[in-house]
C-alpha cells in the first residue's frame, strides 16, 4: 500500500514537472515562442570558424536540434494524407510541416531535461526526490528574481543606478543551448569518476564535442580536474583544451576572426567593468533561490540524520562543492567574453541547479530508509 501511494506521488510529480517545463518554455523560452510567433526553425546552420565569436562554435545543439526536425518532418510527411480540397480552410501539407518546428524546439528542450532528470535520480537514487529537486529548480527558473528586487527597490525608495541596471538589464530568458549545455554540465560532474578513467585520444574527443556545444564546457571540467587531481591532472587538462584552442587559432587567423575576438573582449570588458557594482546584487539575485529552496529541502528531509549518512554522501557534496568553485571561475572569466549583467542569469542556469543538488544531497539515504523499494 506504502509503495503504490509512492508511485502515486511519483506520477503526480512527474506530471507537475511536465507542467511546469510548458509553463517555463512560455515564460522564459524567447526562442521557442519566437518559433511559434514566426513559424522559423531556431537552428540555424552556423559555420564553423566564421567571424561570429563564440557563436559559431556553437554548433553541436544546432546539429542535435536539425536532426530532431528531420526525423519529425520526415515521420510527418509518411504519416500524413491529402487535404481535402472541398474544406472551407483546408490543412495543407506545409501547415502539417510547420508544426514540426515547434515539436522539435519542444523535443530537443524536453530531451535536455530528461538528461537532467536522469542524472538527478542517480544522485539522490530515488525517482521522487528526483522530481522533488527538478520541480524545485524549475520554479525558480521561472520566478521574476529581477521584478521582485524591483519591487522591494520601490518599496524602500531605492531605485538608484545599480538596481535600474539589474531589474533592466536581468530579464531572465533561455535559448535552446542553455539546456544542452546544463545537461551536458551536470552529466559531466555526475560522470566524472569515469570520465577520469578515459584515455587521451577519448579526452581529445570530449573536448571536442564540449567545445563544440558550448565554449565553457571544457574549461569547466578541466578546472574540476585540477581541483580533483591537481598538477598530475596537467595532461588531461592540456588535452581537453587543445580542440579550443586551435579552432579559436584558426579563427582569428581567418578573416575578420581576430578583430572580432579582440572587439568582443574589449566590448565586454568595459561594459562589464562598468557596471561592477551591480555585480554583487545580480550574484545574490540568482543564488540566494537556490540556497533557500535546498535549505528547505534538507530541513523537510533530514531531521534526525545519523553521522553515517553524512560520511556515506560525503563524497557527492564534496565532488558538487569542486563543480561549484569551477563553474564559479568560470563565470568569473566571462566578465572578459560576455554581457555578464544582461546574461548571468541565463548563463548561471548550471550553476543553481549544482547549488541545489549541493544544498540538499544531505537528505538522499533517510527517504530511502524510509522506502527501501522506492524504485
Amino acid at each position: 500500500m506504502k509503495l503504490k501511494r509512492v508511485h502515486s506521488q511519483n506520477h503526480f510529480l512527474a506530471s507537475l514537472n511536465l507542467f511546469l517545463f510548458i509553463i517555463l518554455l512560455v515564460v522564459r523560452d524567447i526562442r521557442f515562442v519566437s518559433i511559434i510567433r514566426d513559424q522559423e526553425s531556431e537552428f540555424r546552420e552556423i559555420a564553423l570558424f566564421c567571424s561570429n565569436f563564440p557563436a559559431c562554435f556553437r554548433v553541436v545543439p544546432s546539429w542535435l536540434g536539425y536532426f530532431v526536425e528531420a526525423v519529425l518532418s520526415r515521420l510527418i510527411s509518411l504519416l500524413s494524407i491529402n487535404p481535402d480540397p472541398f474544406s472551407s480552410s483546408p490543412l495543407t501539407l506545409d501547415d502539417r510541416l510547420s508544426m514540426t518546428l515547434v515539436l522539435s524546439g519542444f523535443l530537443f528542450r524536453l530531451l535536455c531535461f530528461f538528461v537532467v532528470w536522469i542524472c538527478l535520480k542517480q544522485i539522490f537514487d530515488s525517482d521522487f526526490l528526483a522530481h522533488v529537486v527538478l520541480a524545485f529548480f524549475q520554479v525558480i527558473l521561472i520566478a521574476p528574481q529581477a521584478k521582485i528586487l524591483g519591487y522591494l527597490a520601490t518599496l524602500f525608495n531605492q531605485n538608484d543606478r545599480i538596481v535600474d541596471w539589474v531589474t533592466r538589464s536581468n530579464v531572465v530568458y533561455f535559448v535552446y543551448f542553455d539546456y544542452l549545455a546544463l545537461a551536458l554540465t551536470l552529466l559531466i560532474t555526475v560522470k566524472f569518476t569515469k570520465i577520469c578513467t578515459f584515455s587521451q585520444i577519448r579526452l581529445f574527443l570530449v573536448g571536442v564535442i564540449l567545445f563544440l556545444s558550448f565554449d565553457y564546457l571544457p574549461i569547466f571540467l578541466s578546472l574540476l580536474f585540477f581541483f580533483e587531481n591537481g598538477r598530475q591532472a596537467l595532461t588531461k587538462i592540456f588535452t581537453l583544451l587543445a580542440p579550443g584552442t586551435f579552432m579559436i587559432f584558426i579563427n582569428m587567423v581567418s578573416g575578420e576572426g581576430k578583430s572580432n575576438l579582440l572587439t568582443t573582449f574589449f566590448h565586454y570588458t568595459e561594459n562589464n567593468l562598468r557596471q561592477l557594482a551591480a555585480v554583487p546584487i545580480l550574484i545574490a539575485l540568482v543564488l540566494v533561490p537556490p540556497l533557500l529552496f535546498g535549505l528547505i529541502f534538507q530541513w523537510t528531509q533530514t531531521s534526525n540524520i545519523d553521522n553515517q549518512v553524512f560520511k556515506s554522501l560525503a563524497p557527492i557534496q564534496r565532488l558538487f562543492g569542486k563543480a561549484i568553485l569551477s563553474l564559479a571561475l568560470v563565470h568569473l572569466i566571462s566578465l572578459f567574453t560576455s554581457n555578464f549583467v544582461g546574461e548571468f542569469a541565463r548563463q548561471s542556469l548550471t550553476l543553481q541547479l549544482l547549488v541545489l543538488i549541493y544544498m540538499g544531497s544531505k537528505s538522499r539515504k533517510r527517504y530511502n530508509n524510509r522506502f527501501p523499494n522506492l524504485n
